[in-house]
Protein backbone atom coordinates (compact mmCIF):
# COMPACT_ATOMS: atom_id res chain seq x y z
CA UNK A 1 0.00 0.00 0.00
CA UNK A 2 1.38 3.43 -0.74
CA UNK A 3 0.74 6.24 1.04
CA UNK A 4 0.51 9.78 -0.44
CA UNK A 5 1.33 12.94 0.97
CA UNK A 6 0.10 16.04 -0.37
CA UNK A 7 0.67 19.97 -0.10
CA UNK A 8 -1.91 21.47 1.74
CA UNK A 9 -2.37 25.13 1.83
CA UNK A 10 -2.31 27.18 4.83
CA UNK A 11 -4.60 29.86 5.44
CA UNK A 12 -2.76 32.96 5.95
CA UNK A 13 -3.71 34.08 9.60
CA UNK A 14 -2.96 37.54 11.07
CA UNK A 15 0.39 38.27 13.46
CA UNK A 16 -1.88 38.65 16.62
CA UNK A 17 -3.91 35.12 15.69
CA UNK A 18 -1.11 33.24 15.58
CA UNK A 19 -0.10 30.33 18.25
CA UNK A 20 3.11 28.90 18.52
CA UNK A 21 3.48 25.89 20.75
CA UNK A 22 7.20 24.47 22.43
CA UNK A 23 6.45 20.71 22.74
CA UNK A 24 9.89 20.08 24.76
CA UNK A 25 8.00 21.32 27.52
CA UNK A 26 4.50 21.97 29.12
CA UNK A 27 2.74 22.84 25.52
CA UNK A 28 3.33 27.23 27.04
CA UNK A 29 3.01 29.47 23.80
CA UNK A 30 6.57 30.10 22.12
CA UNK A 31 7.93 32.91 20.57
CA UNK A 32 9.44 33.35 17.08
CA UNK A 33 9.88 30.24 14.55
CA UNK A 34 9.55 27.42 16.29
CA UNK A 35 10.41 23.81 15.29
CA UNK A 36 8.79 20.65 15.69
CA UNK A 37 10.73 17.89 16.13
CA UNK A 38 8.73 14.84 15.60
CA UNK A 39 11.54 12.78 13.45
CA UNK A 40 14.28 13.02 15.48
CA UNK A 41 17.09 10.26 15.44
CA UNK A 42 17.94 8.75 18.62
CA UNK A 43 21.60 7.90 18.97
CA UNK A 44 21.95 5.16 21.53
CA UNK A 45 24.11 5.43 24.60
CA UNK A 46 26.76 2.18 24.74
CA UNK A 47 28.31 0.62 27.33
CA UNK A 48 31.83 2.16 28.31
CA UNK A 49 33.16 -0.53 30.31
CA UNK A 50 32.33 -3.59 32.33
CA UNK A 51 33.30 -5.71 35.63
CA UNK A 52 32.09 -8.66 36.17
CA UNK A 53 32.22 -9.58 39.84
CA UNK A 54 30.75 -13.30 40.08
CA UNK A 55 30.71 -15.82 37.22
CA UNK A 56 32.73 -16.59 34.37
CA UNK A 57 33.45 -15.09 30.96
CA UNK A 58 35.95 -15.14 27.90
CA UNK A 59 33.81 -12.17 26.63
CA UNK A 60 34.56 -8.54 25.77
CA UNK A 61 33.73 -5.47 26.24
CA UNK A 62 32.23 -4.85 22.01
CA UNK A 63 30.07 -8.14 22.34
CA UNK A 64 27.63 -5.92 24.06
CA UNK A 65 28.01 -2.43 22.09
CA UNK A 66 26.75 -3.54 18.69
CA UNK A 67 23.44 -5.25 18.00
CA UNK A 68 22.62 -7.83 16.60
CA UNK A 69 26.20 -8.38 15.14
CA UNK A 70 26.78 -12.21 16.13
CA UNK A 71 28.75 -11.50 19.12
CA UNK A 72 27.17 -12.64 22.13
CA UNK A 73 28.83 -11.59 25.88
CA UNK A 74 28.13 -15.18 27.45
CA UNK A 75 28.56 -15.38 31.39
CA UNK A 76 28.43 -19.07 32.79
CA UNK A 77 27.36 -19.46 36.41
CA UNK A 78 29.48 -20.54 39.89
CA UNK A 79 27.97 -22.40 42.23
CA UNK A 80 27.42 -19.71 44.55
CA UNK A 81 25.17 -16.72 45.35
CA UNK A 82 25.07 -14.62 43.39
CA UNK A 83 25.36 -17.11 40.10
CA UNK A 84 26.85 -14.44 38.19
CA UNK A 85 27.16 -10.39 38.03
CA UNK A 86 27.80 -8.10 35.88
CA UNK A 87 27.77 -4.71 36.36
CA UNK A 88 27.83 -2.55 32.68
CA UNK A 89 28.89 1.03 33.02
CA UNK A 90 28.07 4.09 31.01
CA UNK A 91 29.99 7.28 30.46
CA UNK A 92 29.04 10.90 29.96
CA UNK A 93 25.47 10.76 30.16
CA UNK A 94 23.21 13.96 30.59
CA UNK A 95 20.22 12.02 30.28
CA UNK A 96 18.50 8.88 28.56
CA UNK A 97 14.61 8.24 27.98
CA UNK A 98 14.95 4.39 27.64
CA UNK A 99 16.80 1.32 29.09
CA UNK A 100 17.38 -1.61 26.04
CA UNK A 101 18.67 -5.05 27.07
CA UNK A 102 18.87 -7.84 24.23
CA UNK A 103 19.66 -11.07 26.76
CA UNK A 104 18.43 -14.76 27.17
CA UNK A 105 18.75 -17.13 30.66
CA UNK A 106 19.56 -20.45 29.20
CA UNK A 107 18.84 -21.84 32.69
CA UNK A 108 15.85 -23.37 34.13
CA UNK A 109 12.18 -22.18 34.97
CA UNK A 110 12.87 -21.57 38.11
CA UNK A 111 15.90 -19.50 37.70
CA UNK A 112 16.08 -16.08 36.12
CA UNK A 113 18.39 -13.05 35.91
CA UNK A 114 17.43 -9.48 36.60
CA UNK A 115 18.48 -5.88 35.06
CA UNK A 116 18.50 -2.98 37.65
CA UNK A 117 19.67 0.41 37.80
CA UNK A 118 21.40 1.36 40.10
CA UNK A 119 19.74 4.65 41.72
CA UNK A 120 23.07 7.35 43.11
CA UNK A 121 20.19 8.86 45.28
CA UNK A 122 18.81 6.26 47.00
CA UNK A 123 22.22 4.38 46.95
CA UNK A 124 20.62 1.12 45.54
CA UNK A 125 19.83 -0.86 42.63
CA UNK A 126 16.21 -0.82 41.32
CA UNK A 127 15.00 -3.96 39.46
CA UNK A 128 13.97 -2.94 35.82
CA UNK A 129 12.87 -5.89 34.54
CA UNK A 130 13.25 -10.08 34.80
CA UNK A 131 15.50 -11.83 32.14
CA UNK A 132 13.95 -14.83 31.81
CA UNK A 133 14.63 -18.76 30.82
CA UNK A 134 14.31 -19.52 27.09
CA UNK A 135 15.46 -22.69 25.79
CA UNK A 136 15.44 -21.87 22.19
CA UNK A 137 18.51 -19.77 22.30
CA UNK A 138 20.68 -19.46 19.43
CA UNK A 139 23.07 -16.88 18.64
CA UNK A 140 23.42 -17.49 14.82
CA UNK A 141 23.76 -14.70 12.93
CA UNK A 142 20.09 -13.99 11.30
CA UNK A 143 18.39 -16.67 13.33
CA UNK A 144 19.30 -14.81 17.06
CA UNK A 145 16.29 -15.90 19.07
CA UNK A 146 16.85 -13.29 22.15
CA UNK A 147 14.27 -11.39 23.93
CA UNK A 148 14.15 -7.57 24.12
CA UNK A 149 13.81 -6.00 27.20
CA UNK A 150 13.25 -2.52 26.73
CA UNK A 151 12.02 0.07 29.87
CA UNK A 152 10.42 3.76 29.82
CA UNK A 153 12.54 5.45 32.24
CA UNK A 154 10.24 8.35 33.52
CA UNK A 155 12.90 10.64 35.71
CA UNK A 156 16.22 9.66 34.66
CA UNK A 157 18.19 11.82 37.07
CA UNK A 158 18.56 10.34 40.03
CA UNK A 159 20.70 7.10 37.76
CA UNK A 160 22.89 9.51 36.83
CA UNK A 161 26.08 10.98 38.68
CA UNK A 162 28.61 12.75 37.13
CA UNK A 163 27.74 11.40 33.53
CA UNK A 164 28.18 7.76 35.07
CA UNK A 165 24.84 5.23 34.71
CA UNK A 166 25.05 1.55 36.17
CA UNK A 167 23.39 -1.24 35.07
CA UNK A 168 23.44 -4.71 36.83
CA UNK A 169 22.52 -7.83 35.56
CA UNK A 170 22.36 -9.89 38.47
CA UNK A 171 21.70 -13.65 39.06
CA UNK A 172 21.24 -13.04 42.68
CA UNK A 173 20.47 -16.81 43.62
CA UNK A 174 22.44 -19.72 43.87
CA UNK A 175 23.85 -20.42 40.65
CA UNK A 176 24.24 -23.69 38.30
CA UNK A 177 27.72 -23.71 36.85
CA UNK A 178 25.14 -25.63 34.32
CA UNK A 179 23.64 -22.29 33.44
CA UNK A 180 24.14 -19.35 31.00
CA UNK A 181 23.00 -15.75 30.13
CA UNK A 182 24.07 -14.33 26.81
CA UNK A 183 24.32 -11.03 26.15
CA UNK A 184 23.95 -9.37 22.78
CA UNK A 185 23.28 -5.98 23.54
CA UNK A 186 22.34 -3.55 26.16
CA UNK A 187 22.39 0.49 25.83
CA UNK A 188 20.31 3.65 26.85
CA UNK A 189 18.42 5.87 24.25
Amino acid sequence: MRYRWKQQKLKTVAKSQRRYYNFNSTRQPAVGNVRYPFFRKITPIVADSITLSAGVSASVLSDLQTENDGNIYTIAEVAATPGFRLIIKFADVSFFNFLRVKAVYDGSTSHAAIAQLYNWIGAVYETKNCIEHNGNYSAVLGEQVINCYENKIQDSAKYINAGAVWLRIDHPMGGNPAHDIHIDYASLY
